[in-house]
């Protein structure tokens, strides 16, 4: 690993109040980054519609305002390349659509994949 003295972002996208909390904990006991919380896949792609830019994008995928998949598919036709993980209980044959930046799907009960991907993206 190596080390980087610029810290990285990650925007984190979920709908569910609790979750919007816990998930940024468990990952900032793992690694010194600044997690950006937002509760929808609109507000996700408005925030990157005004210029704001991320190191990792980190979400789920049912959200009553715009799903990660509309996230996801925002990012490919934008050409934001920004690496990113669908963190979800929901495994739906219609998810994203296959791009260079999507990392993959995890399941929320999986936190070892999650901080394992997570180390992987930011730290190569």
């Amino acid at each position: 690993m190596k080390e980087t003295k610029e810290i990285k972002s990650i925007l984190y996208v979920e709908d569910e109040d609790d979750l919007r909390e816990i998930v940024p904990i468990v990952i900032l006991n793992e690694l010194k980054v600044q997690i950006y919380t937002l509760a929808s896949g609109n507000l996700a792609i408005e925030t990157l519609k005004a210029g704001r830019e991320f190191d990792l994008i980190i979400s789920d995928y049912m959200m009553s305002d715009g799903t990660g998949a509309d996230l996801q598919q925002f990012m490919k036709r934008t050409g934001i390349n920004t690496p990113f993980i669908l963190f979800t209980n929901t495994i739906n044959p219609h998810l994203p659509e296959e791009s260079e930046n999507f990392v993959g799907i995890i399941e929320k009960d999986n936190w070892n994949q999650l901080i394992t991907s997570i180390k992987k993206i930011l730290l190569s």
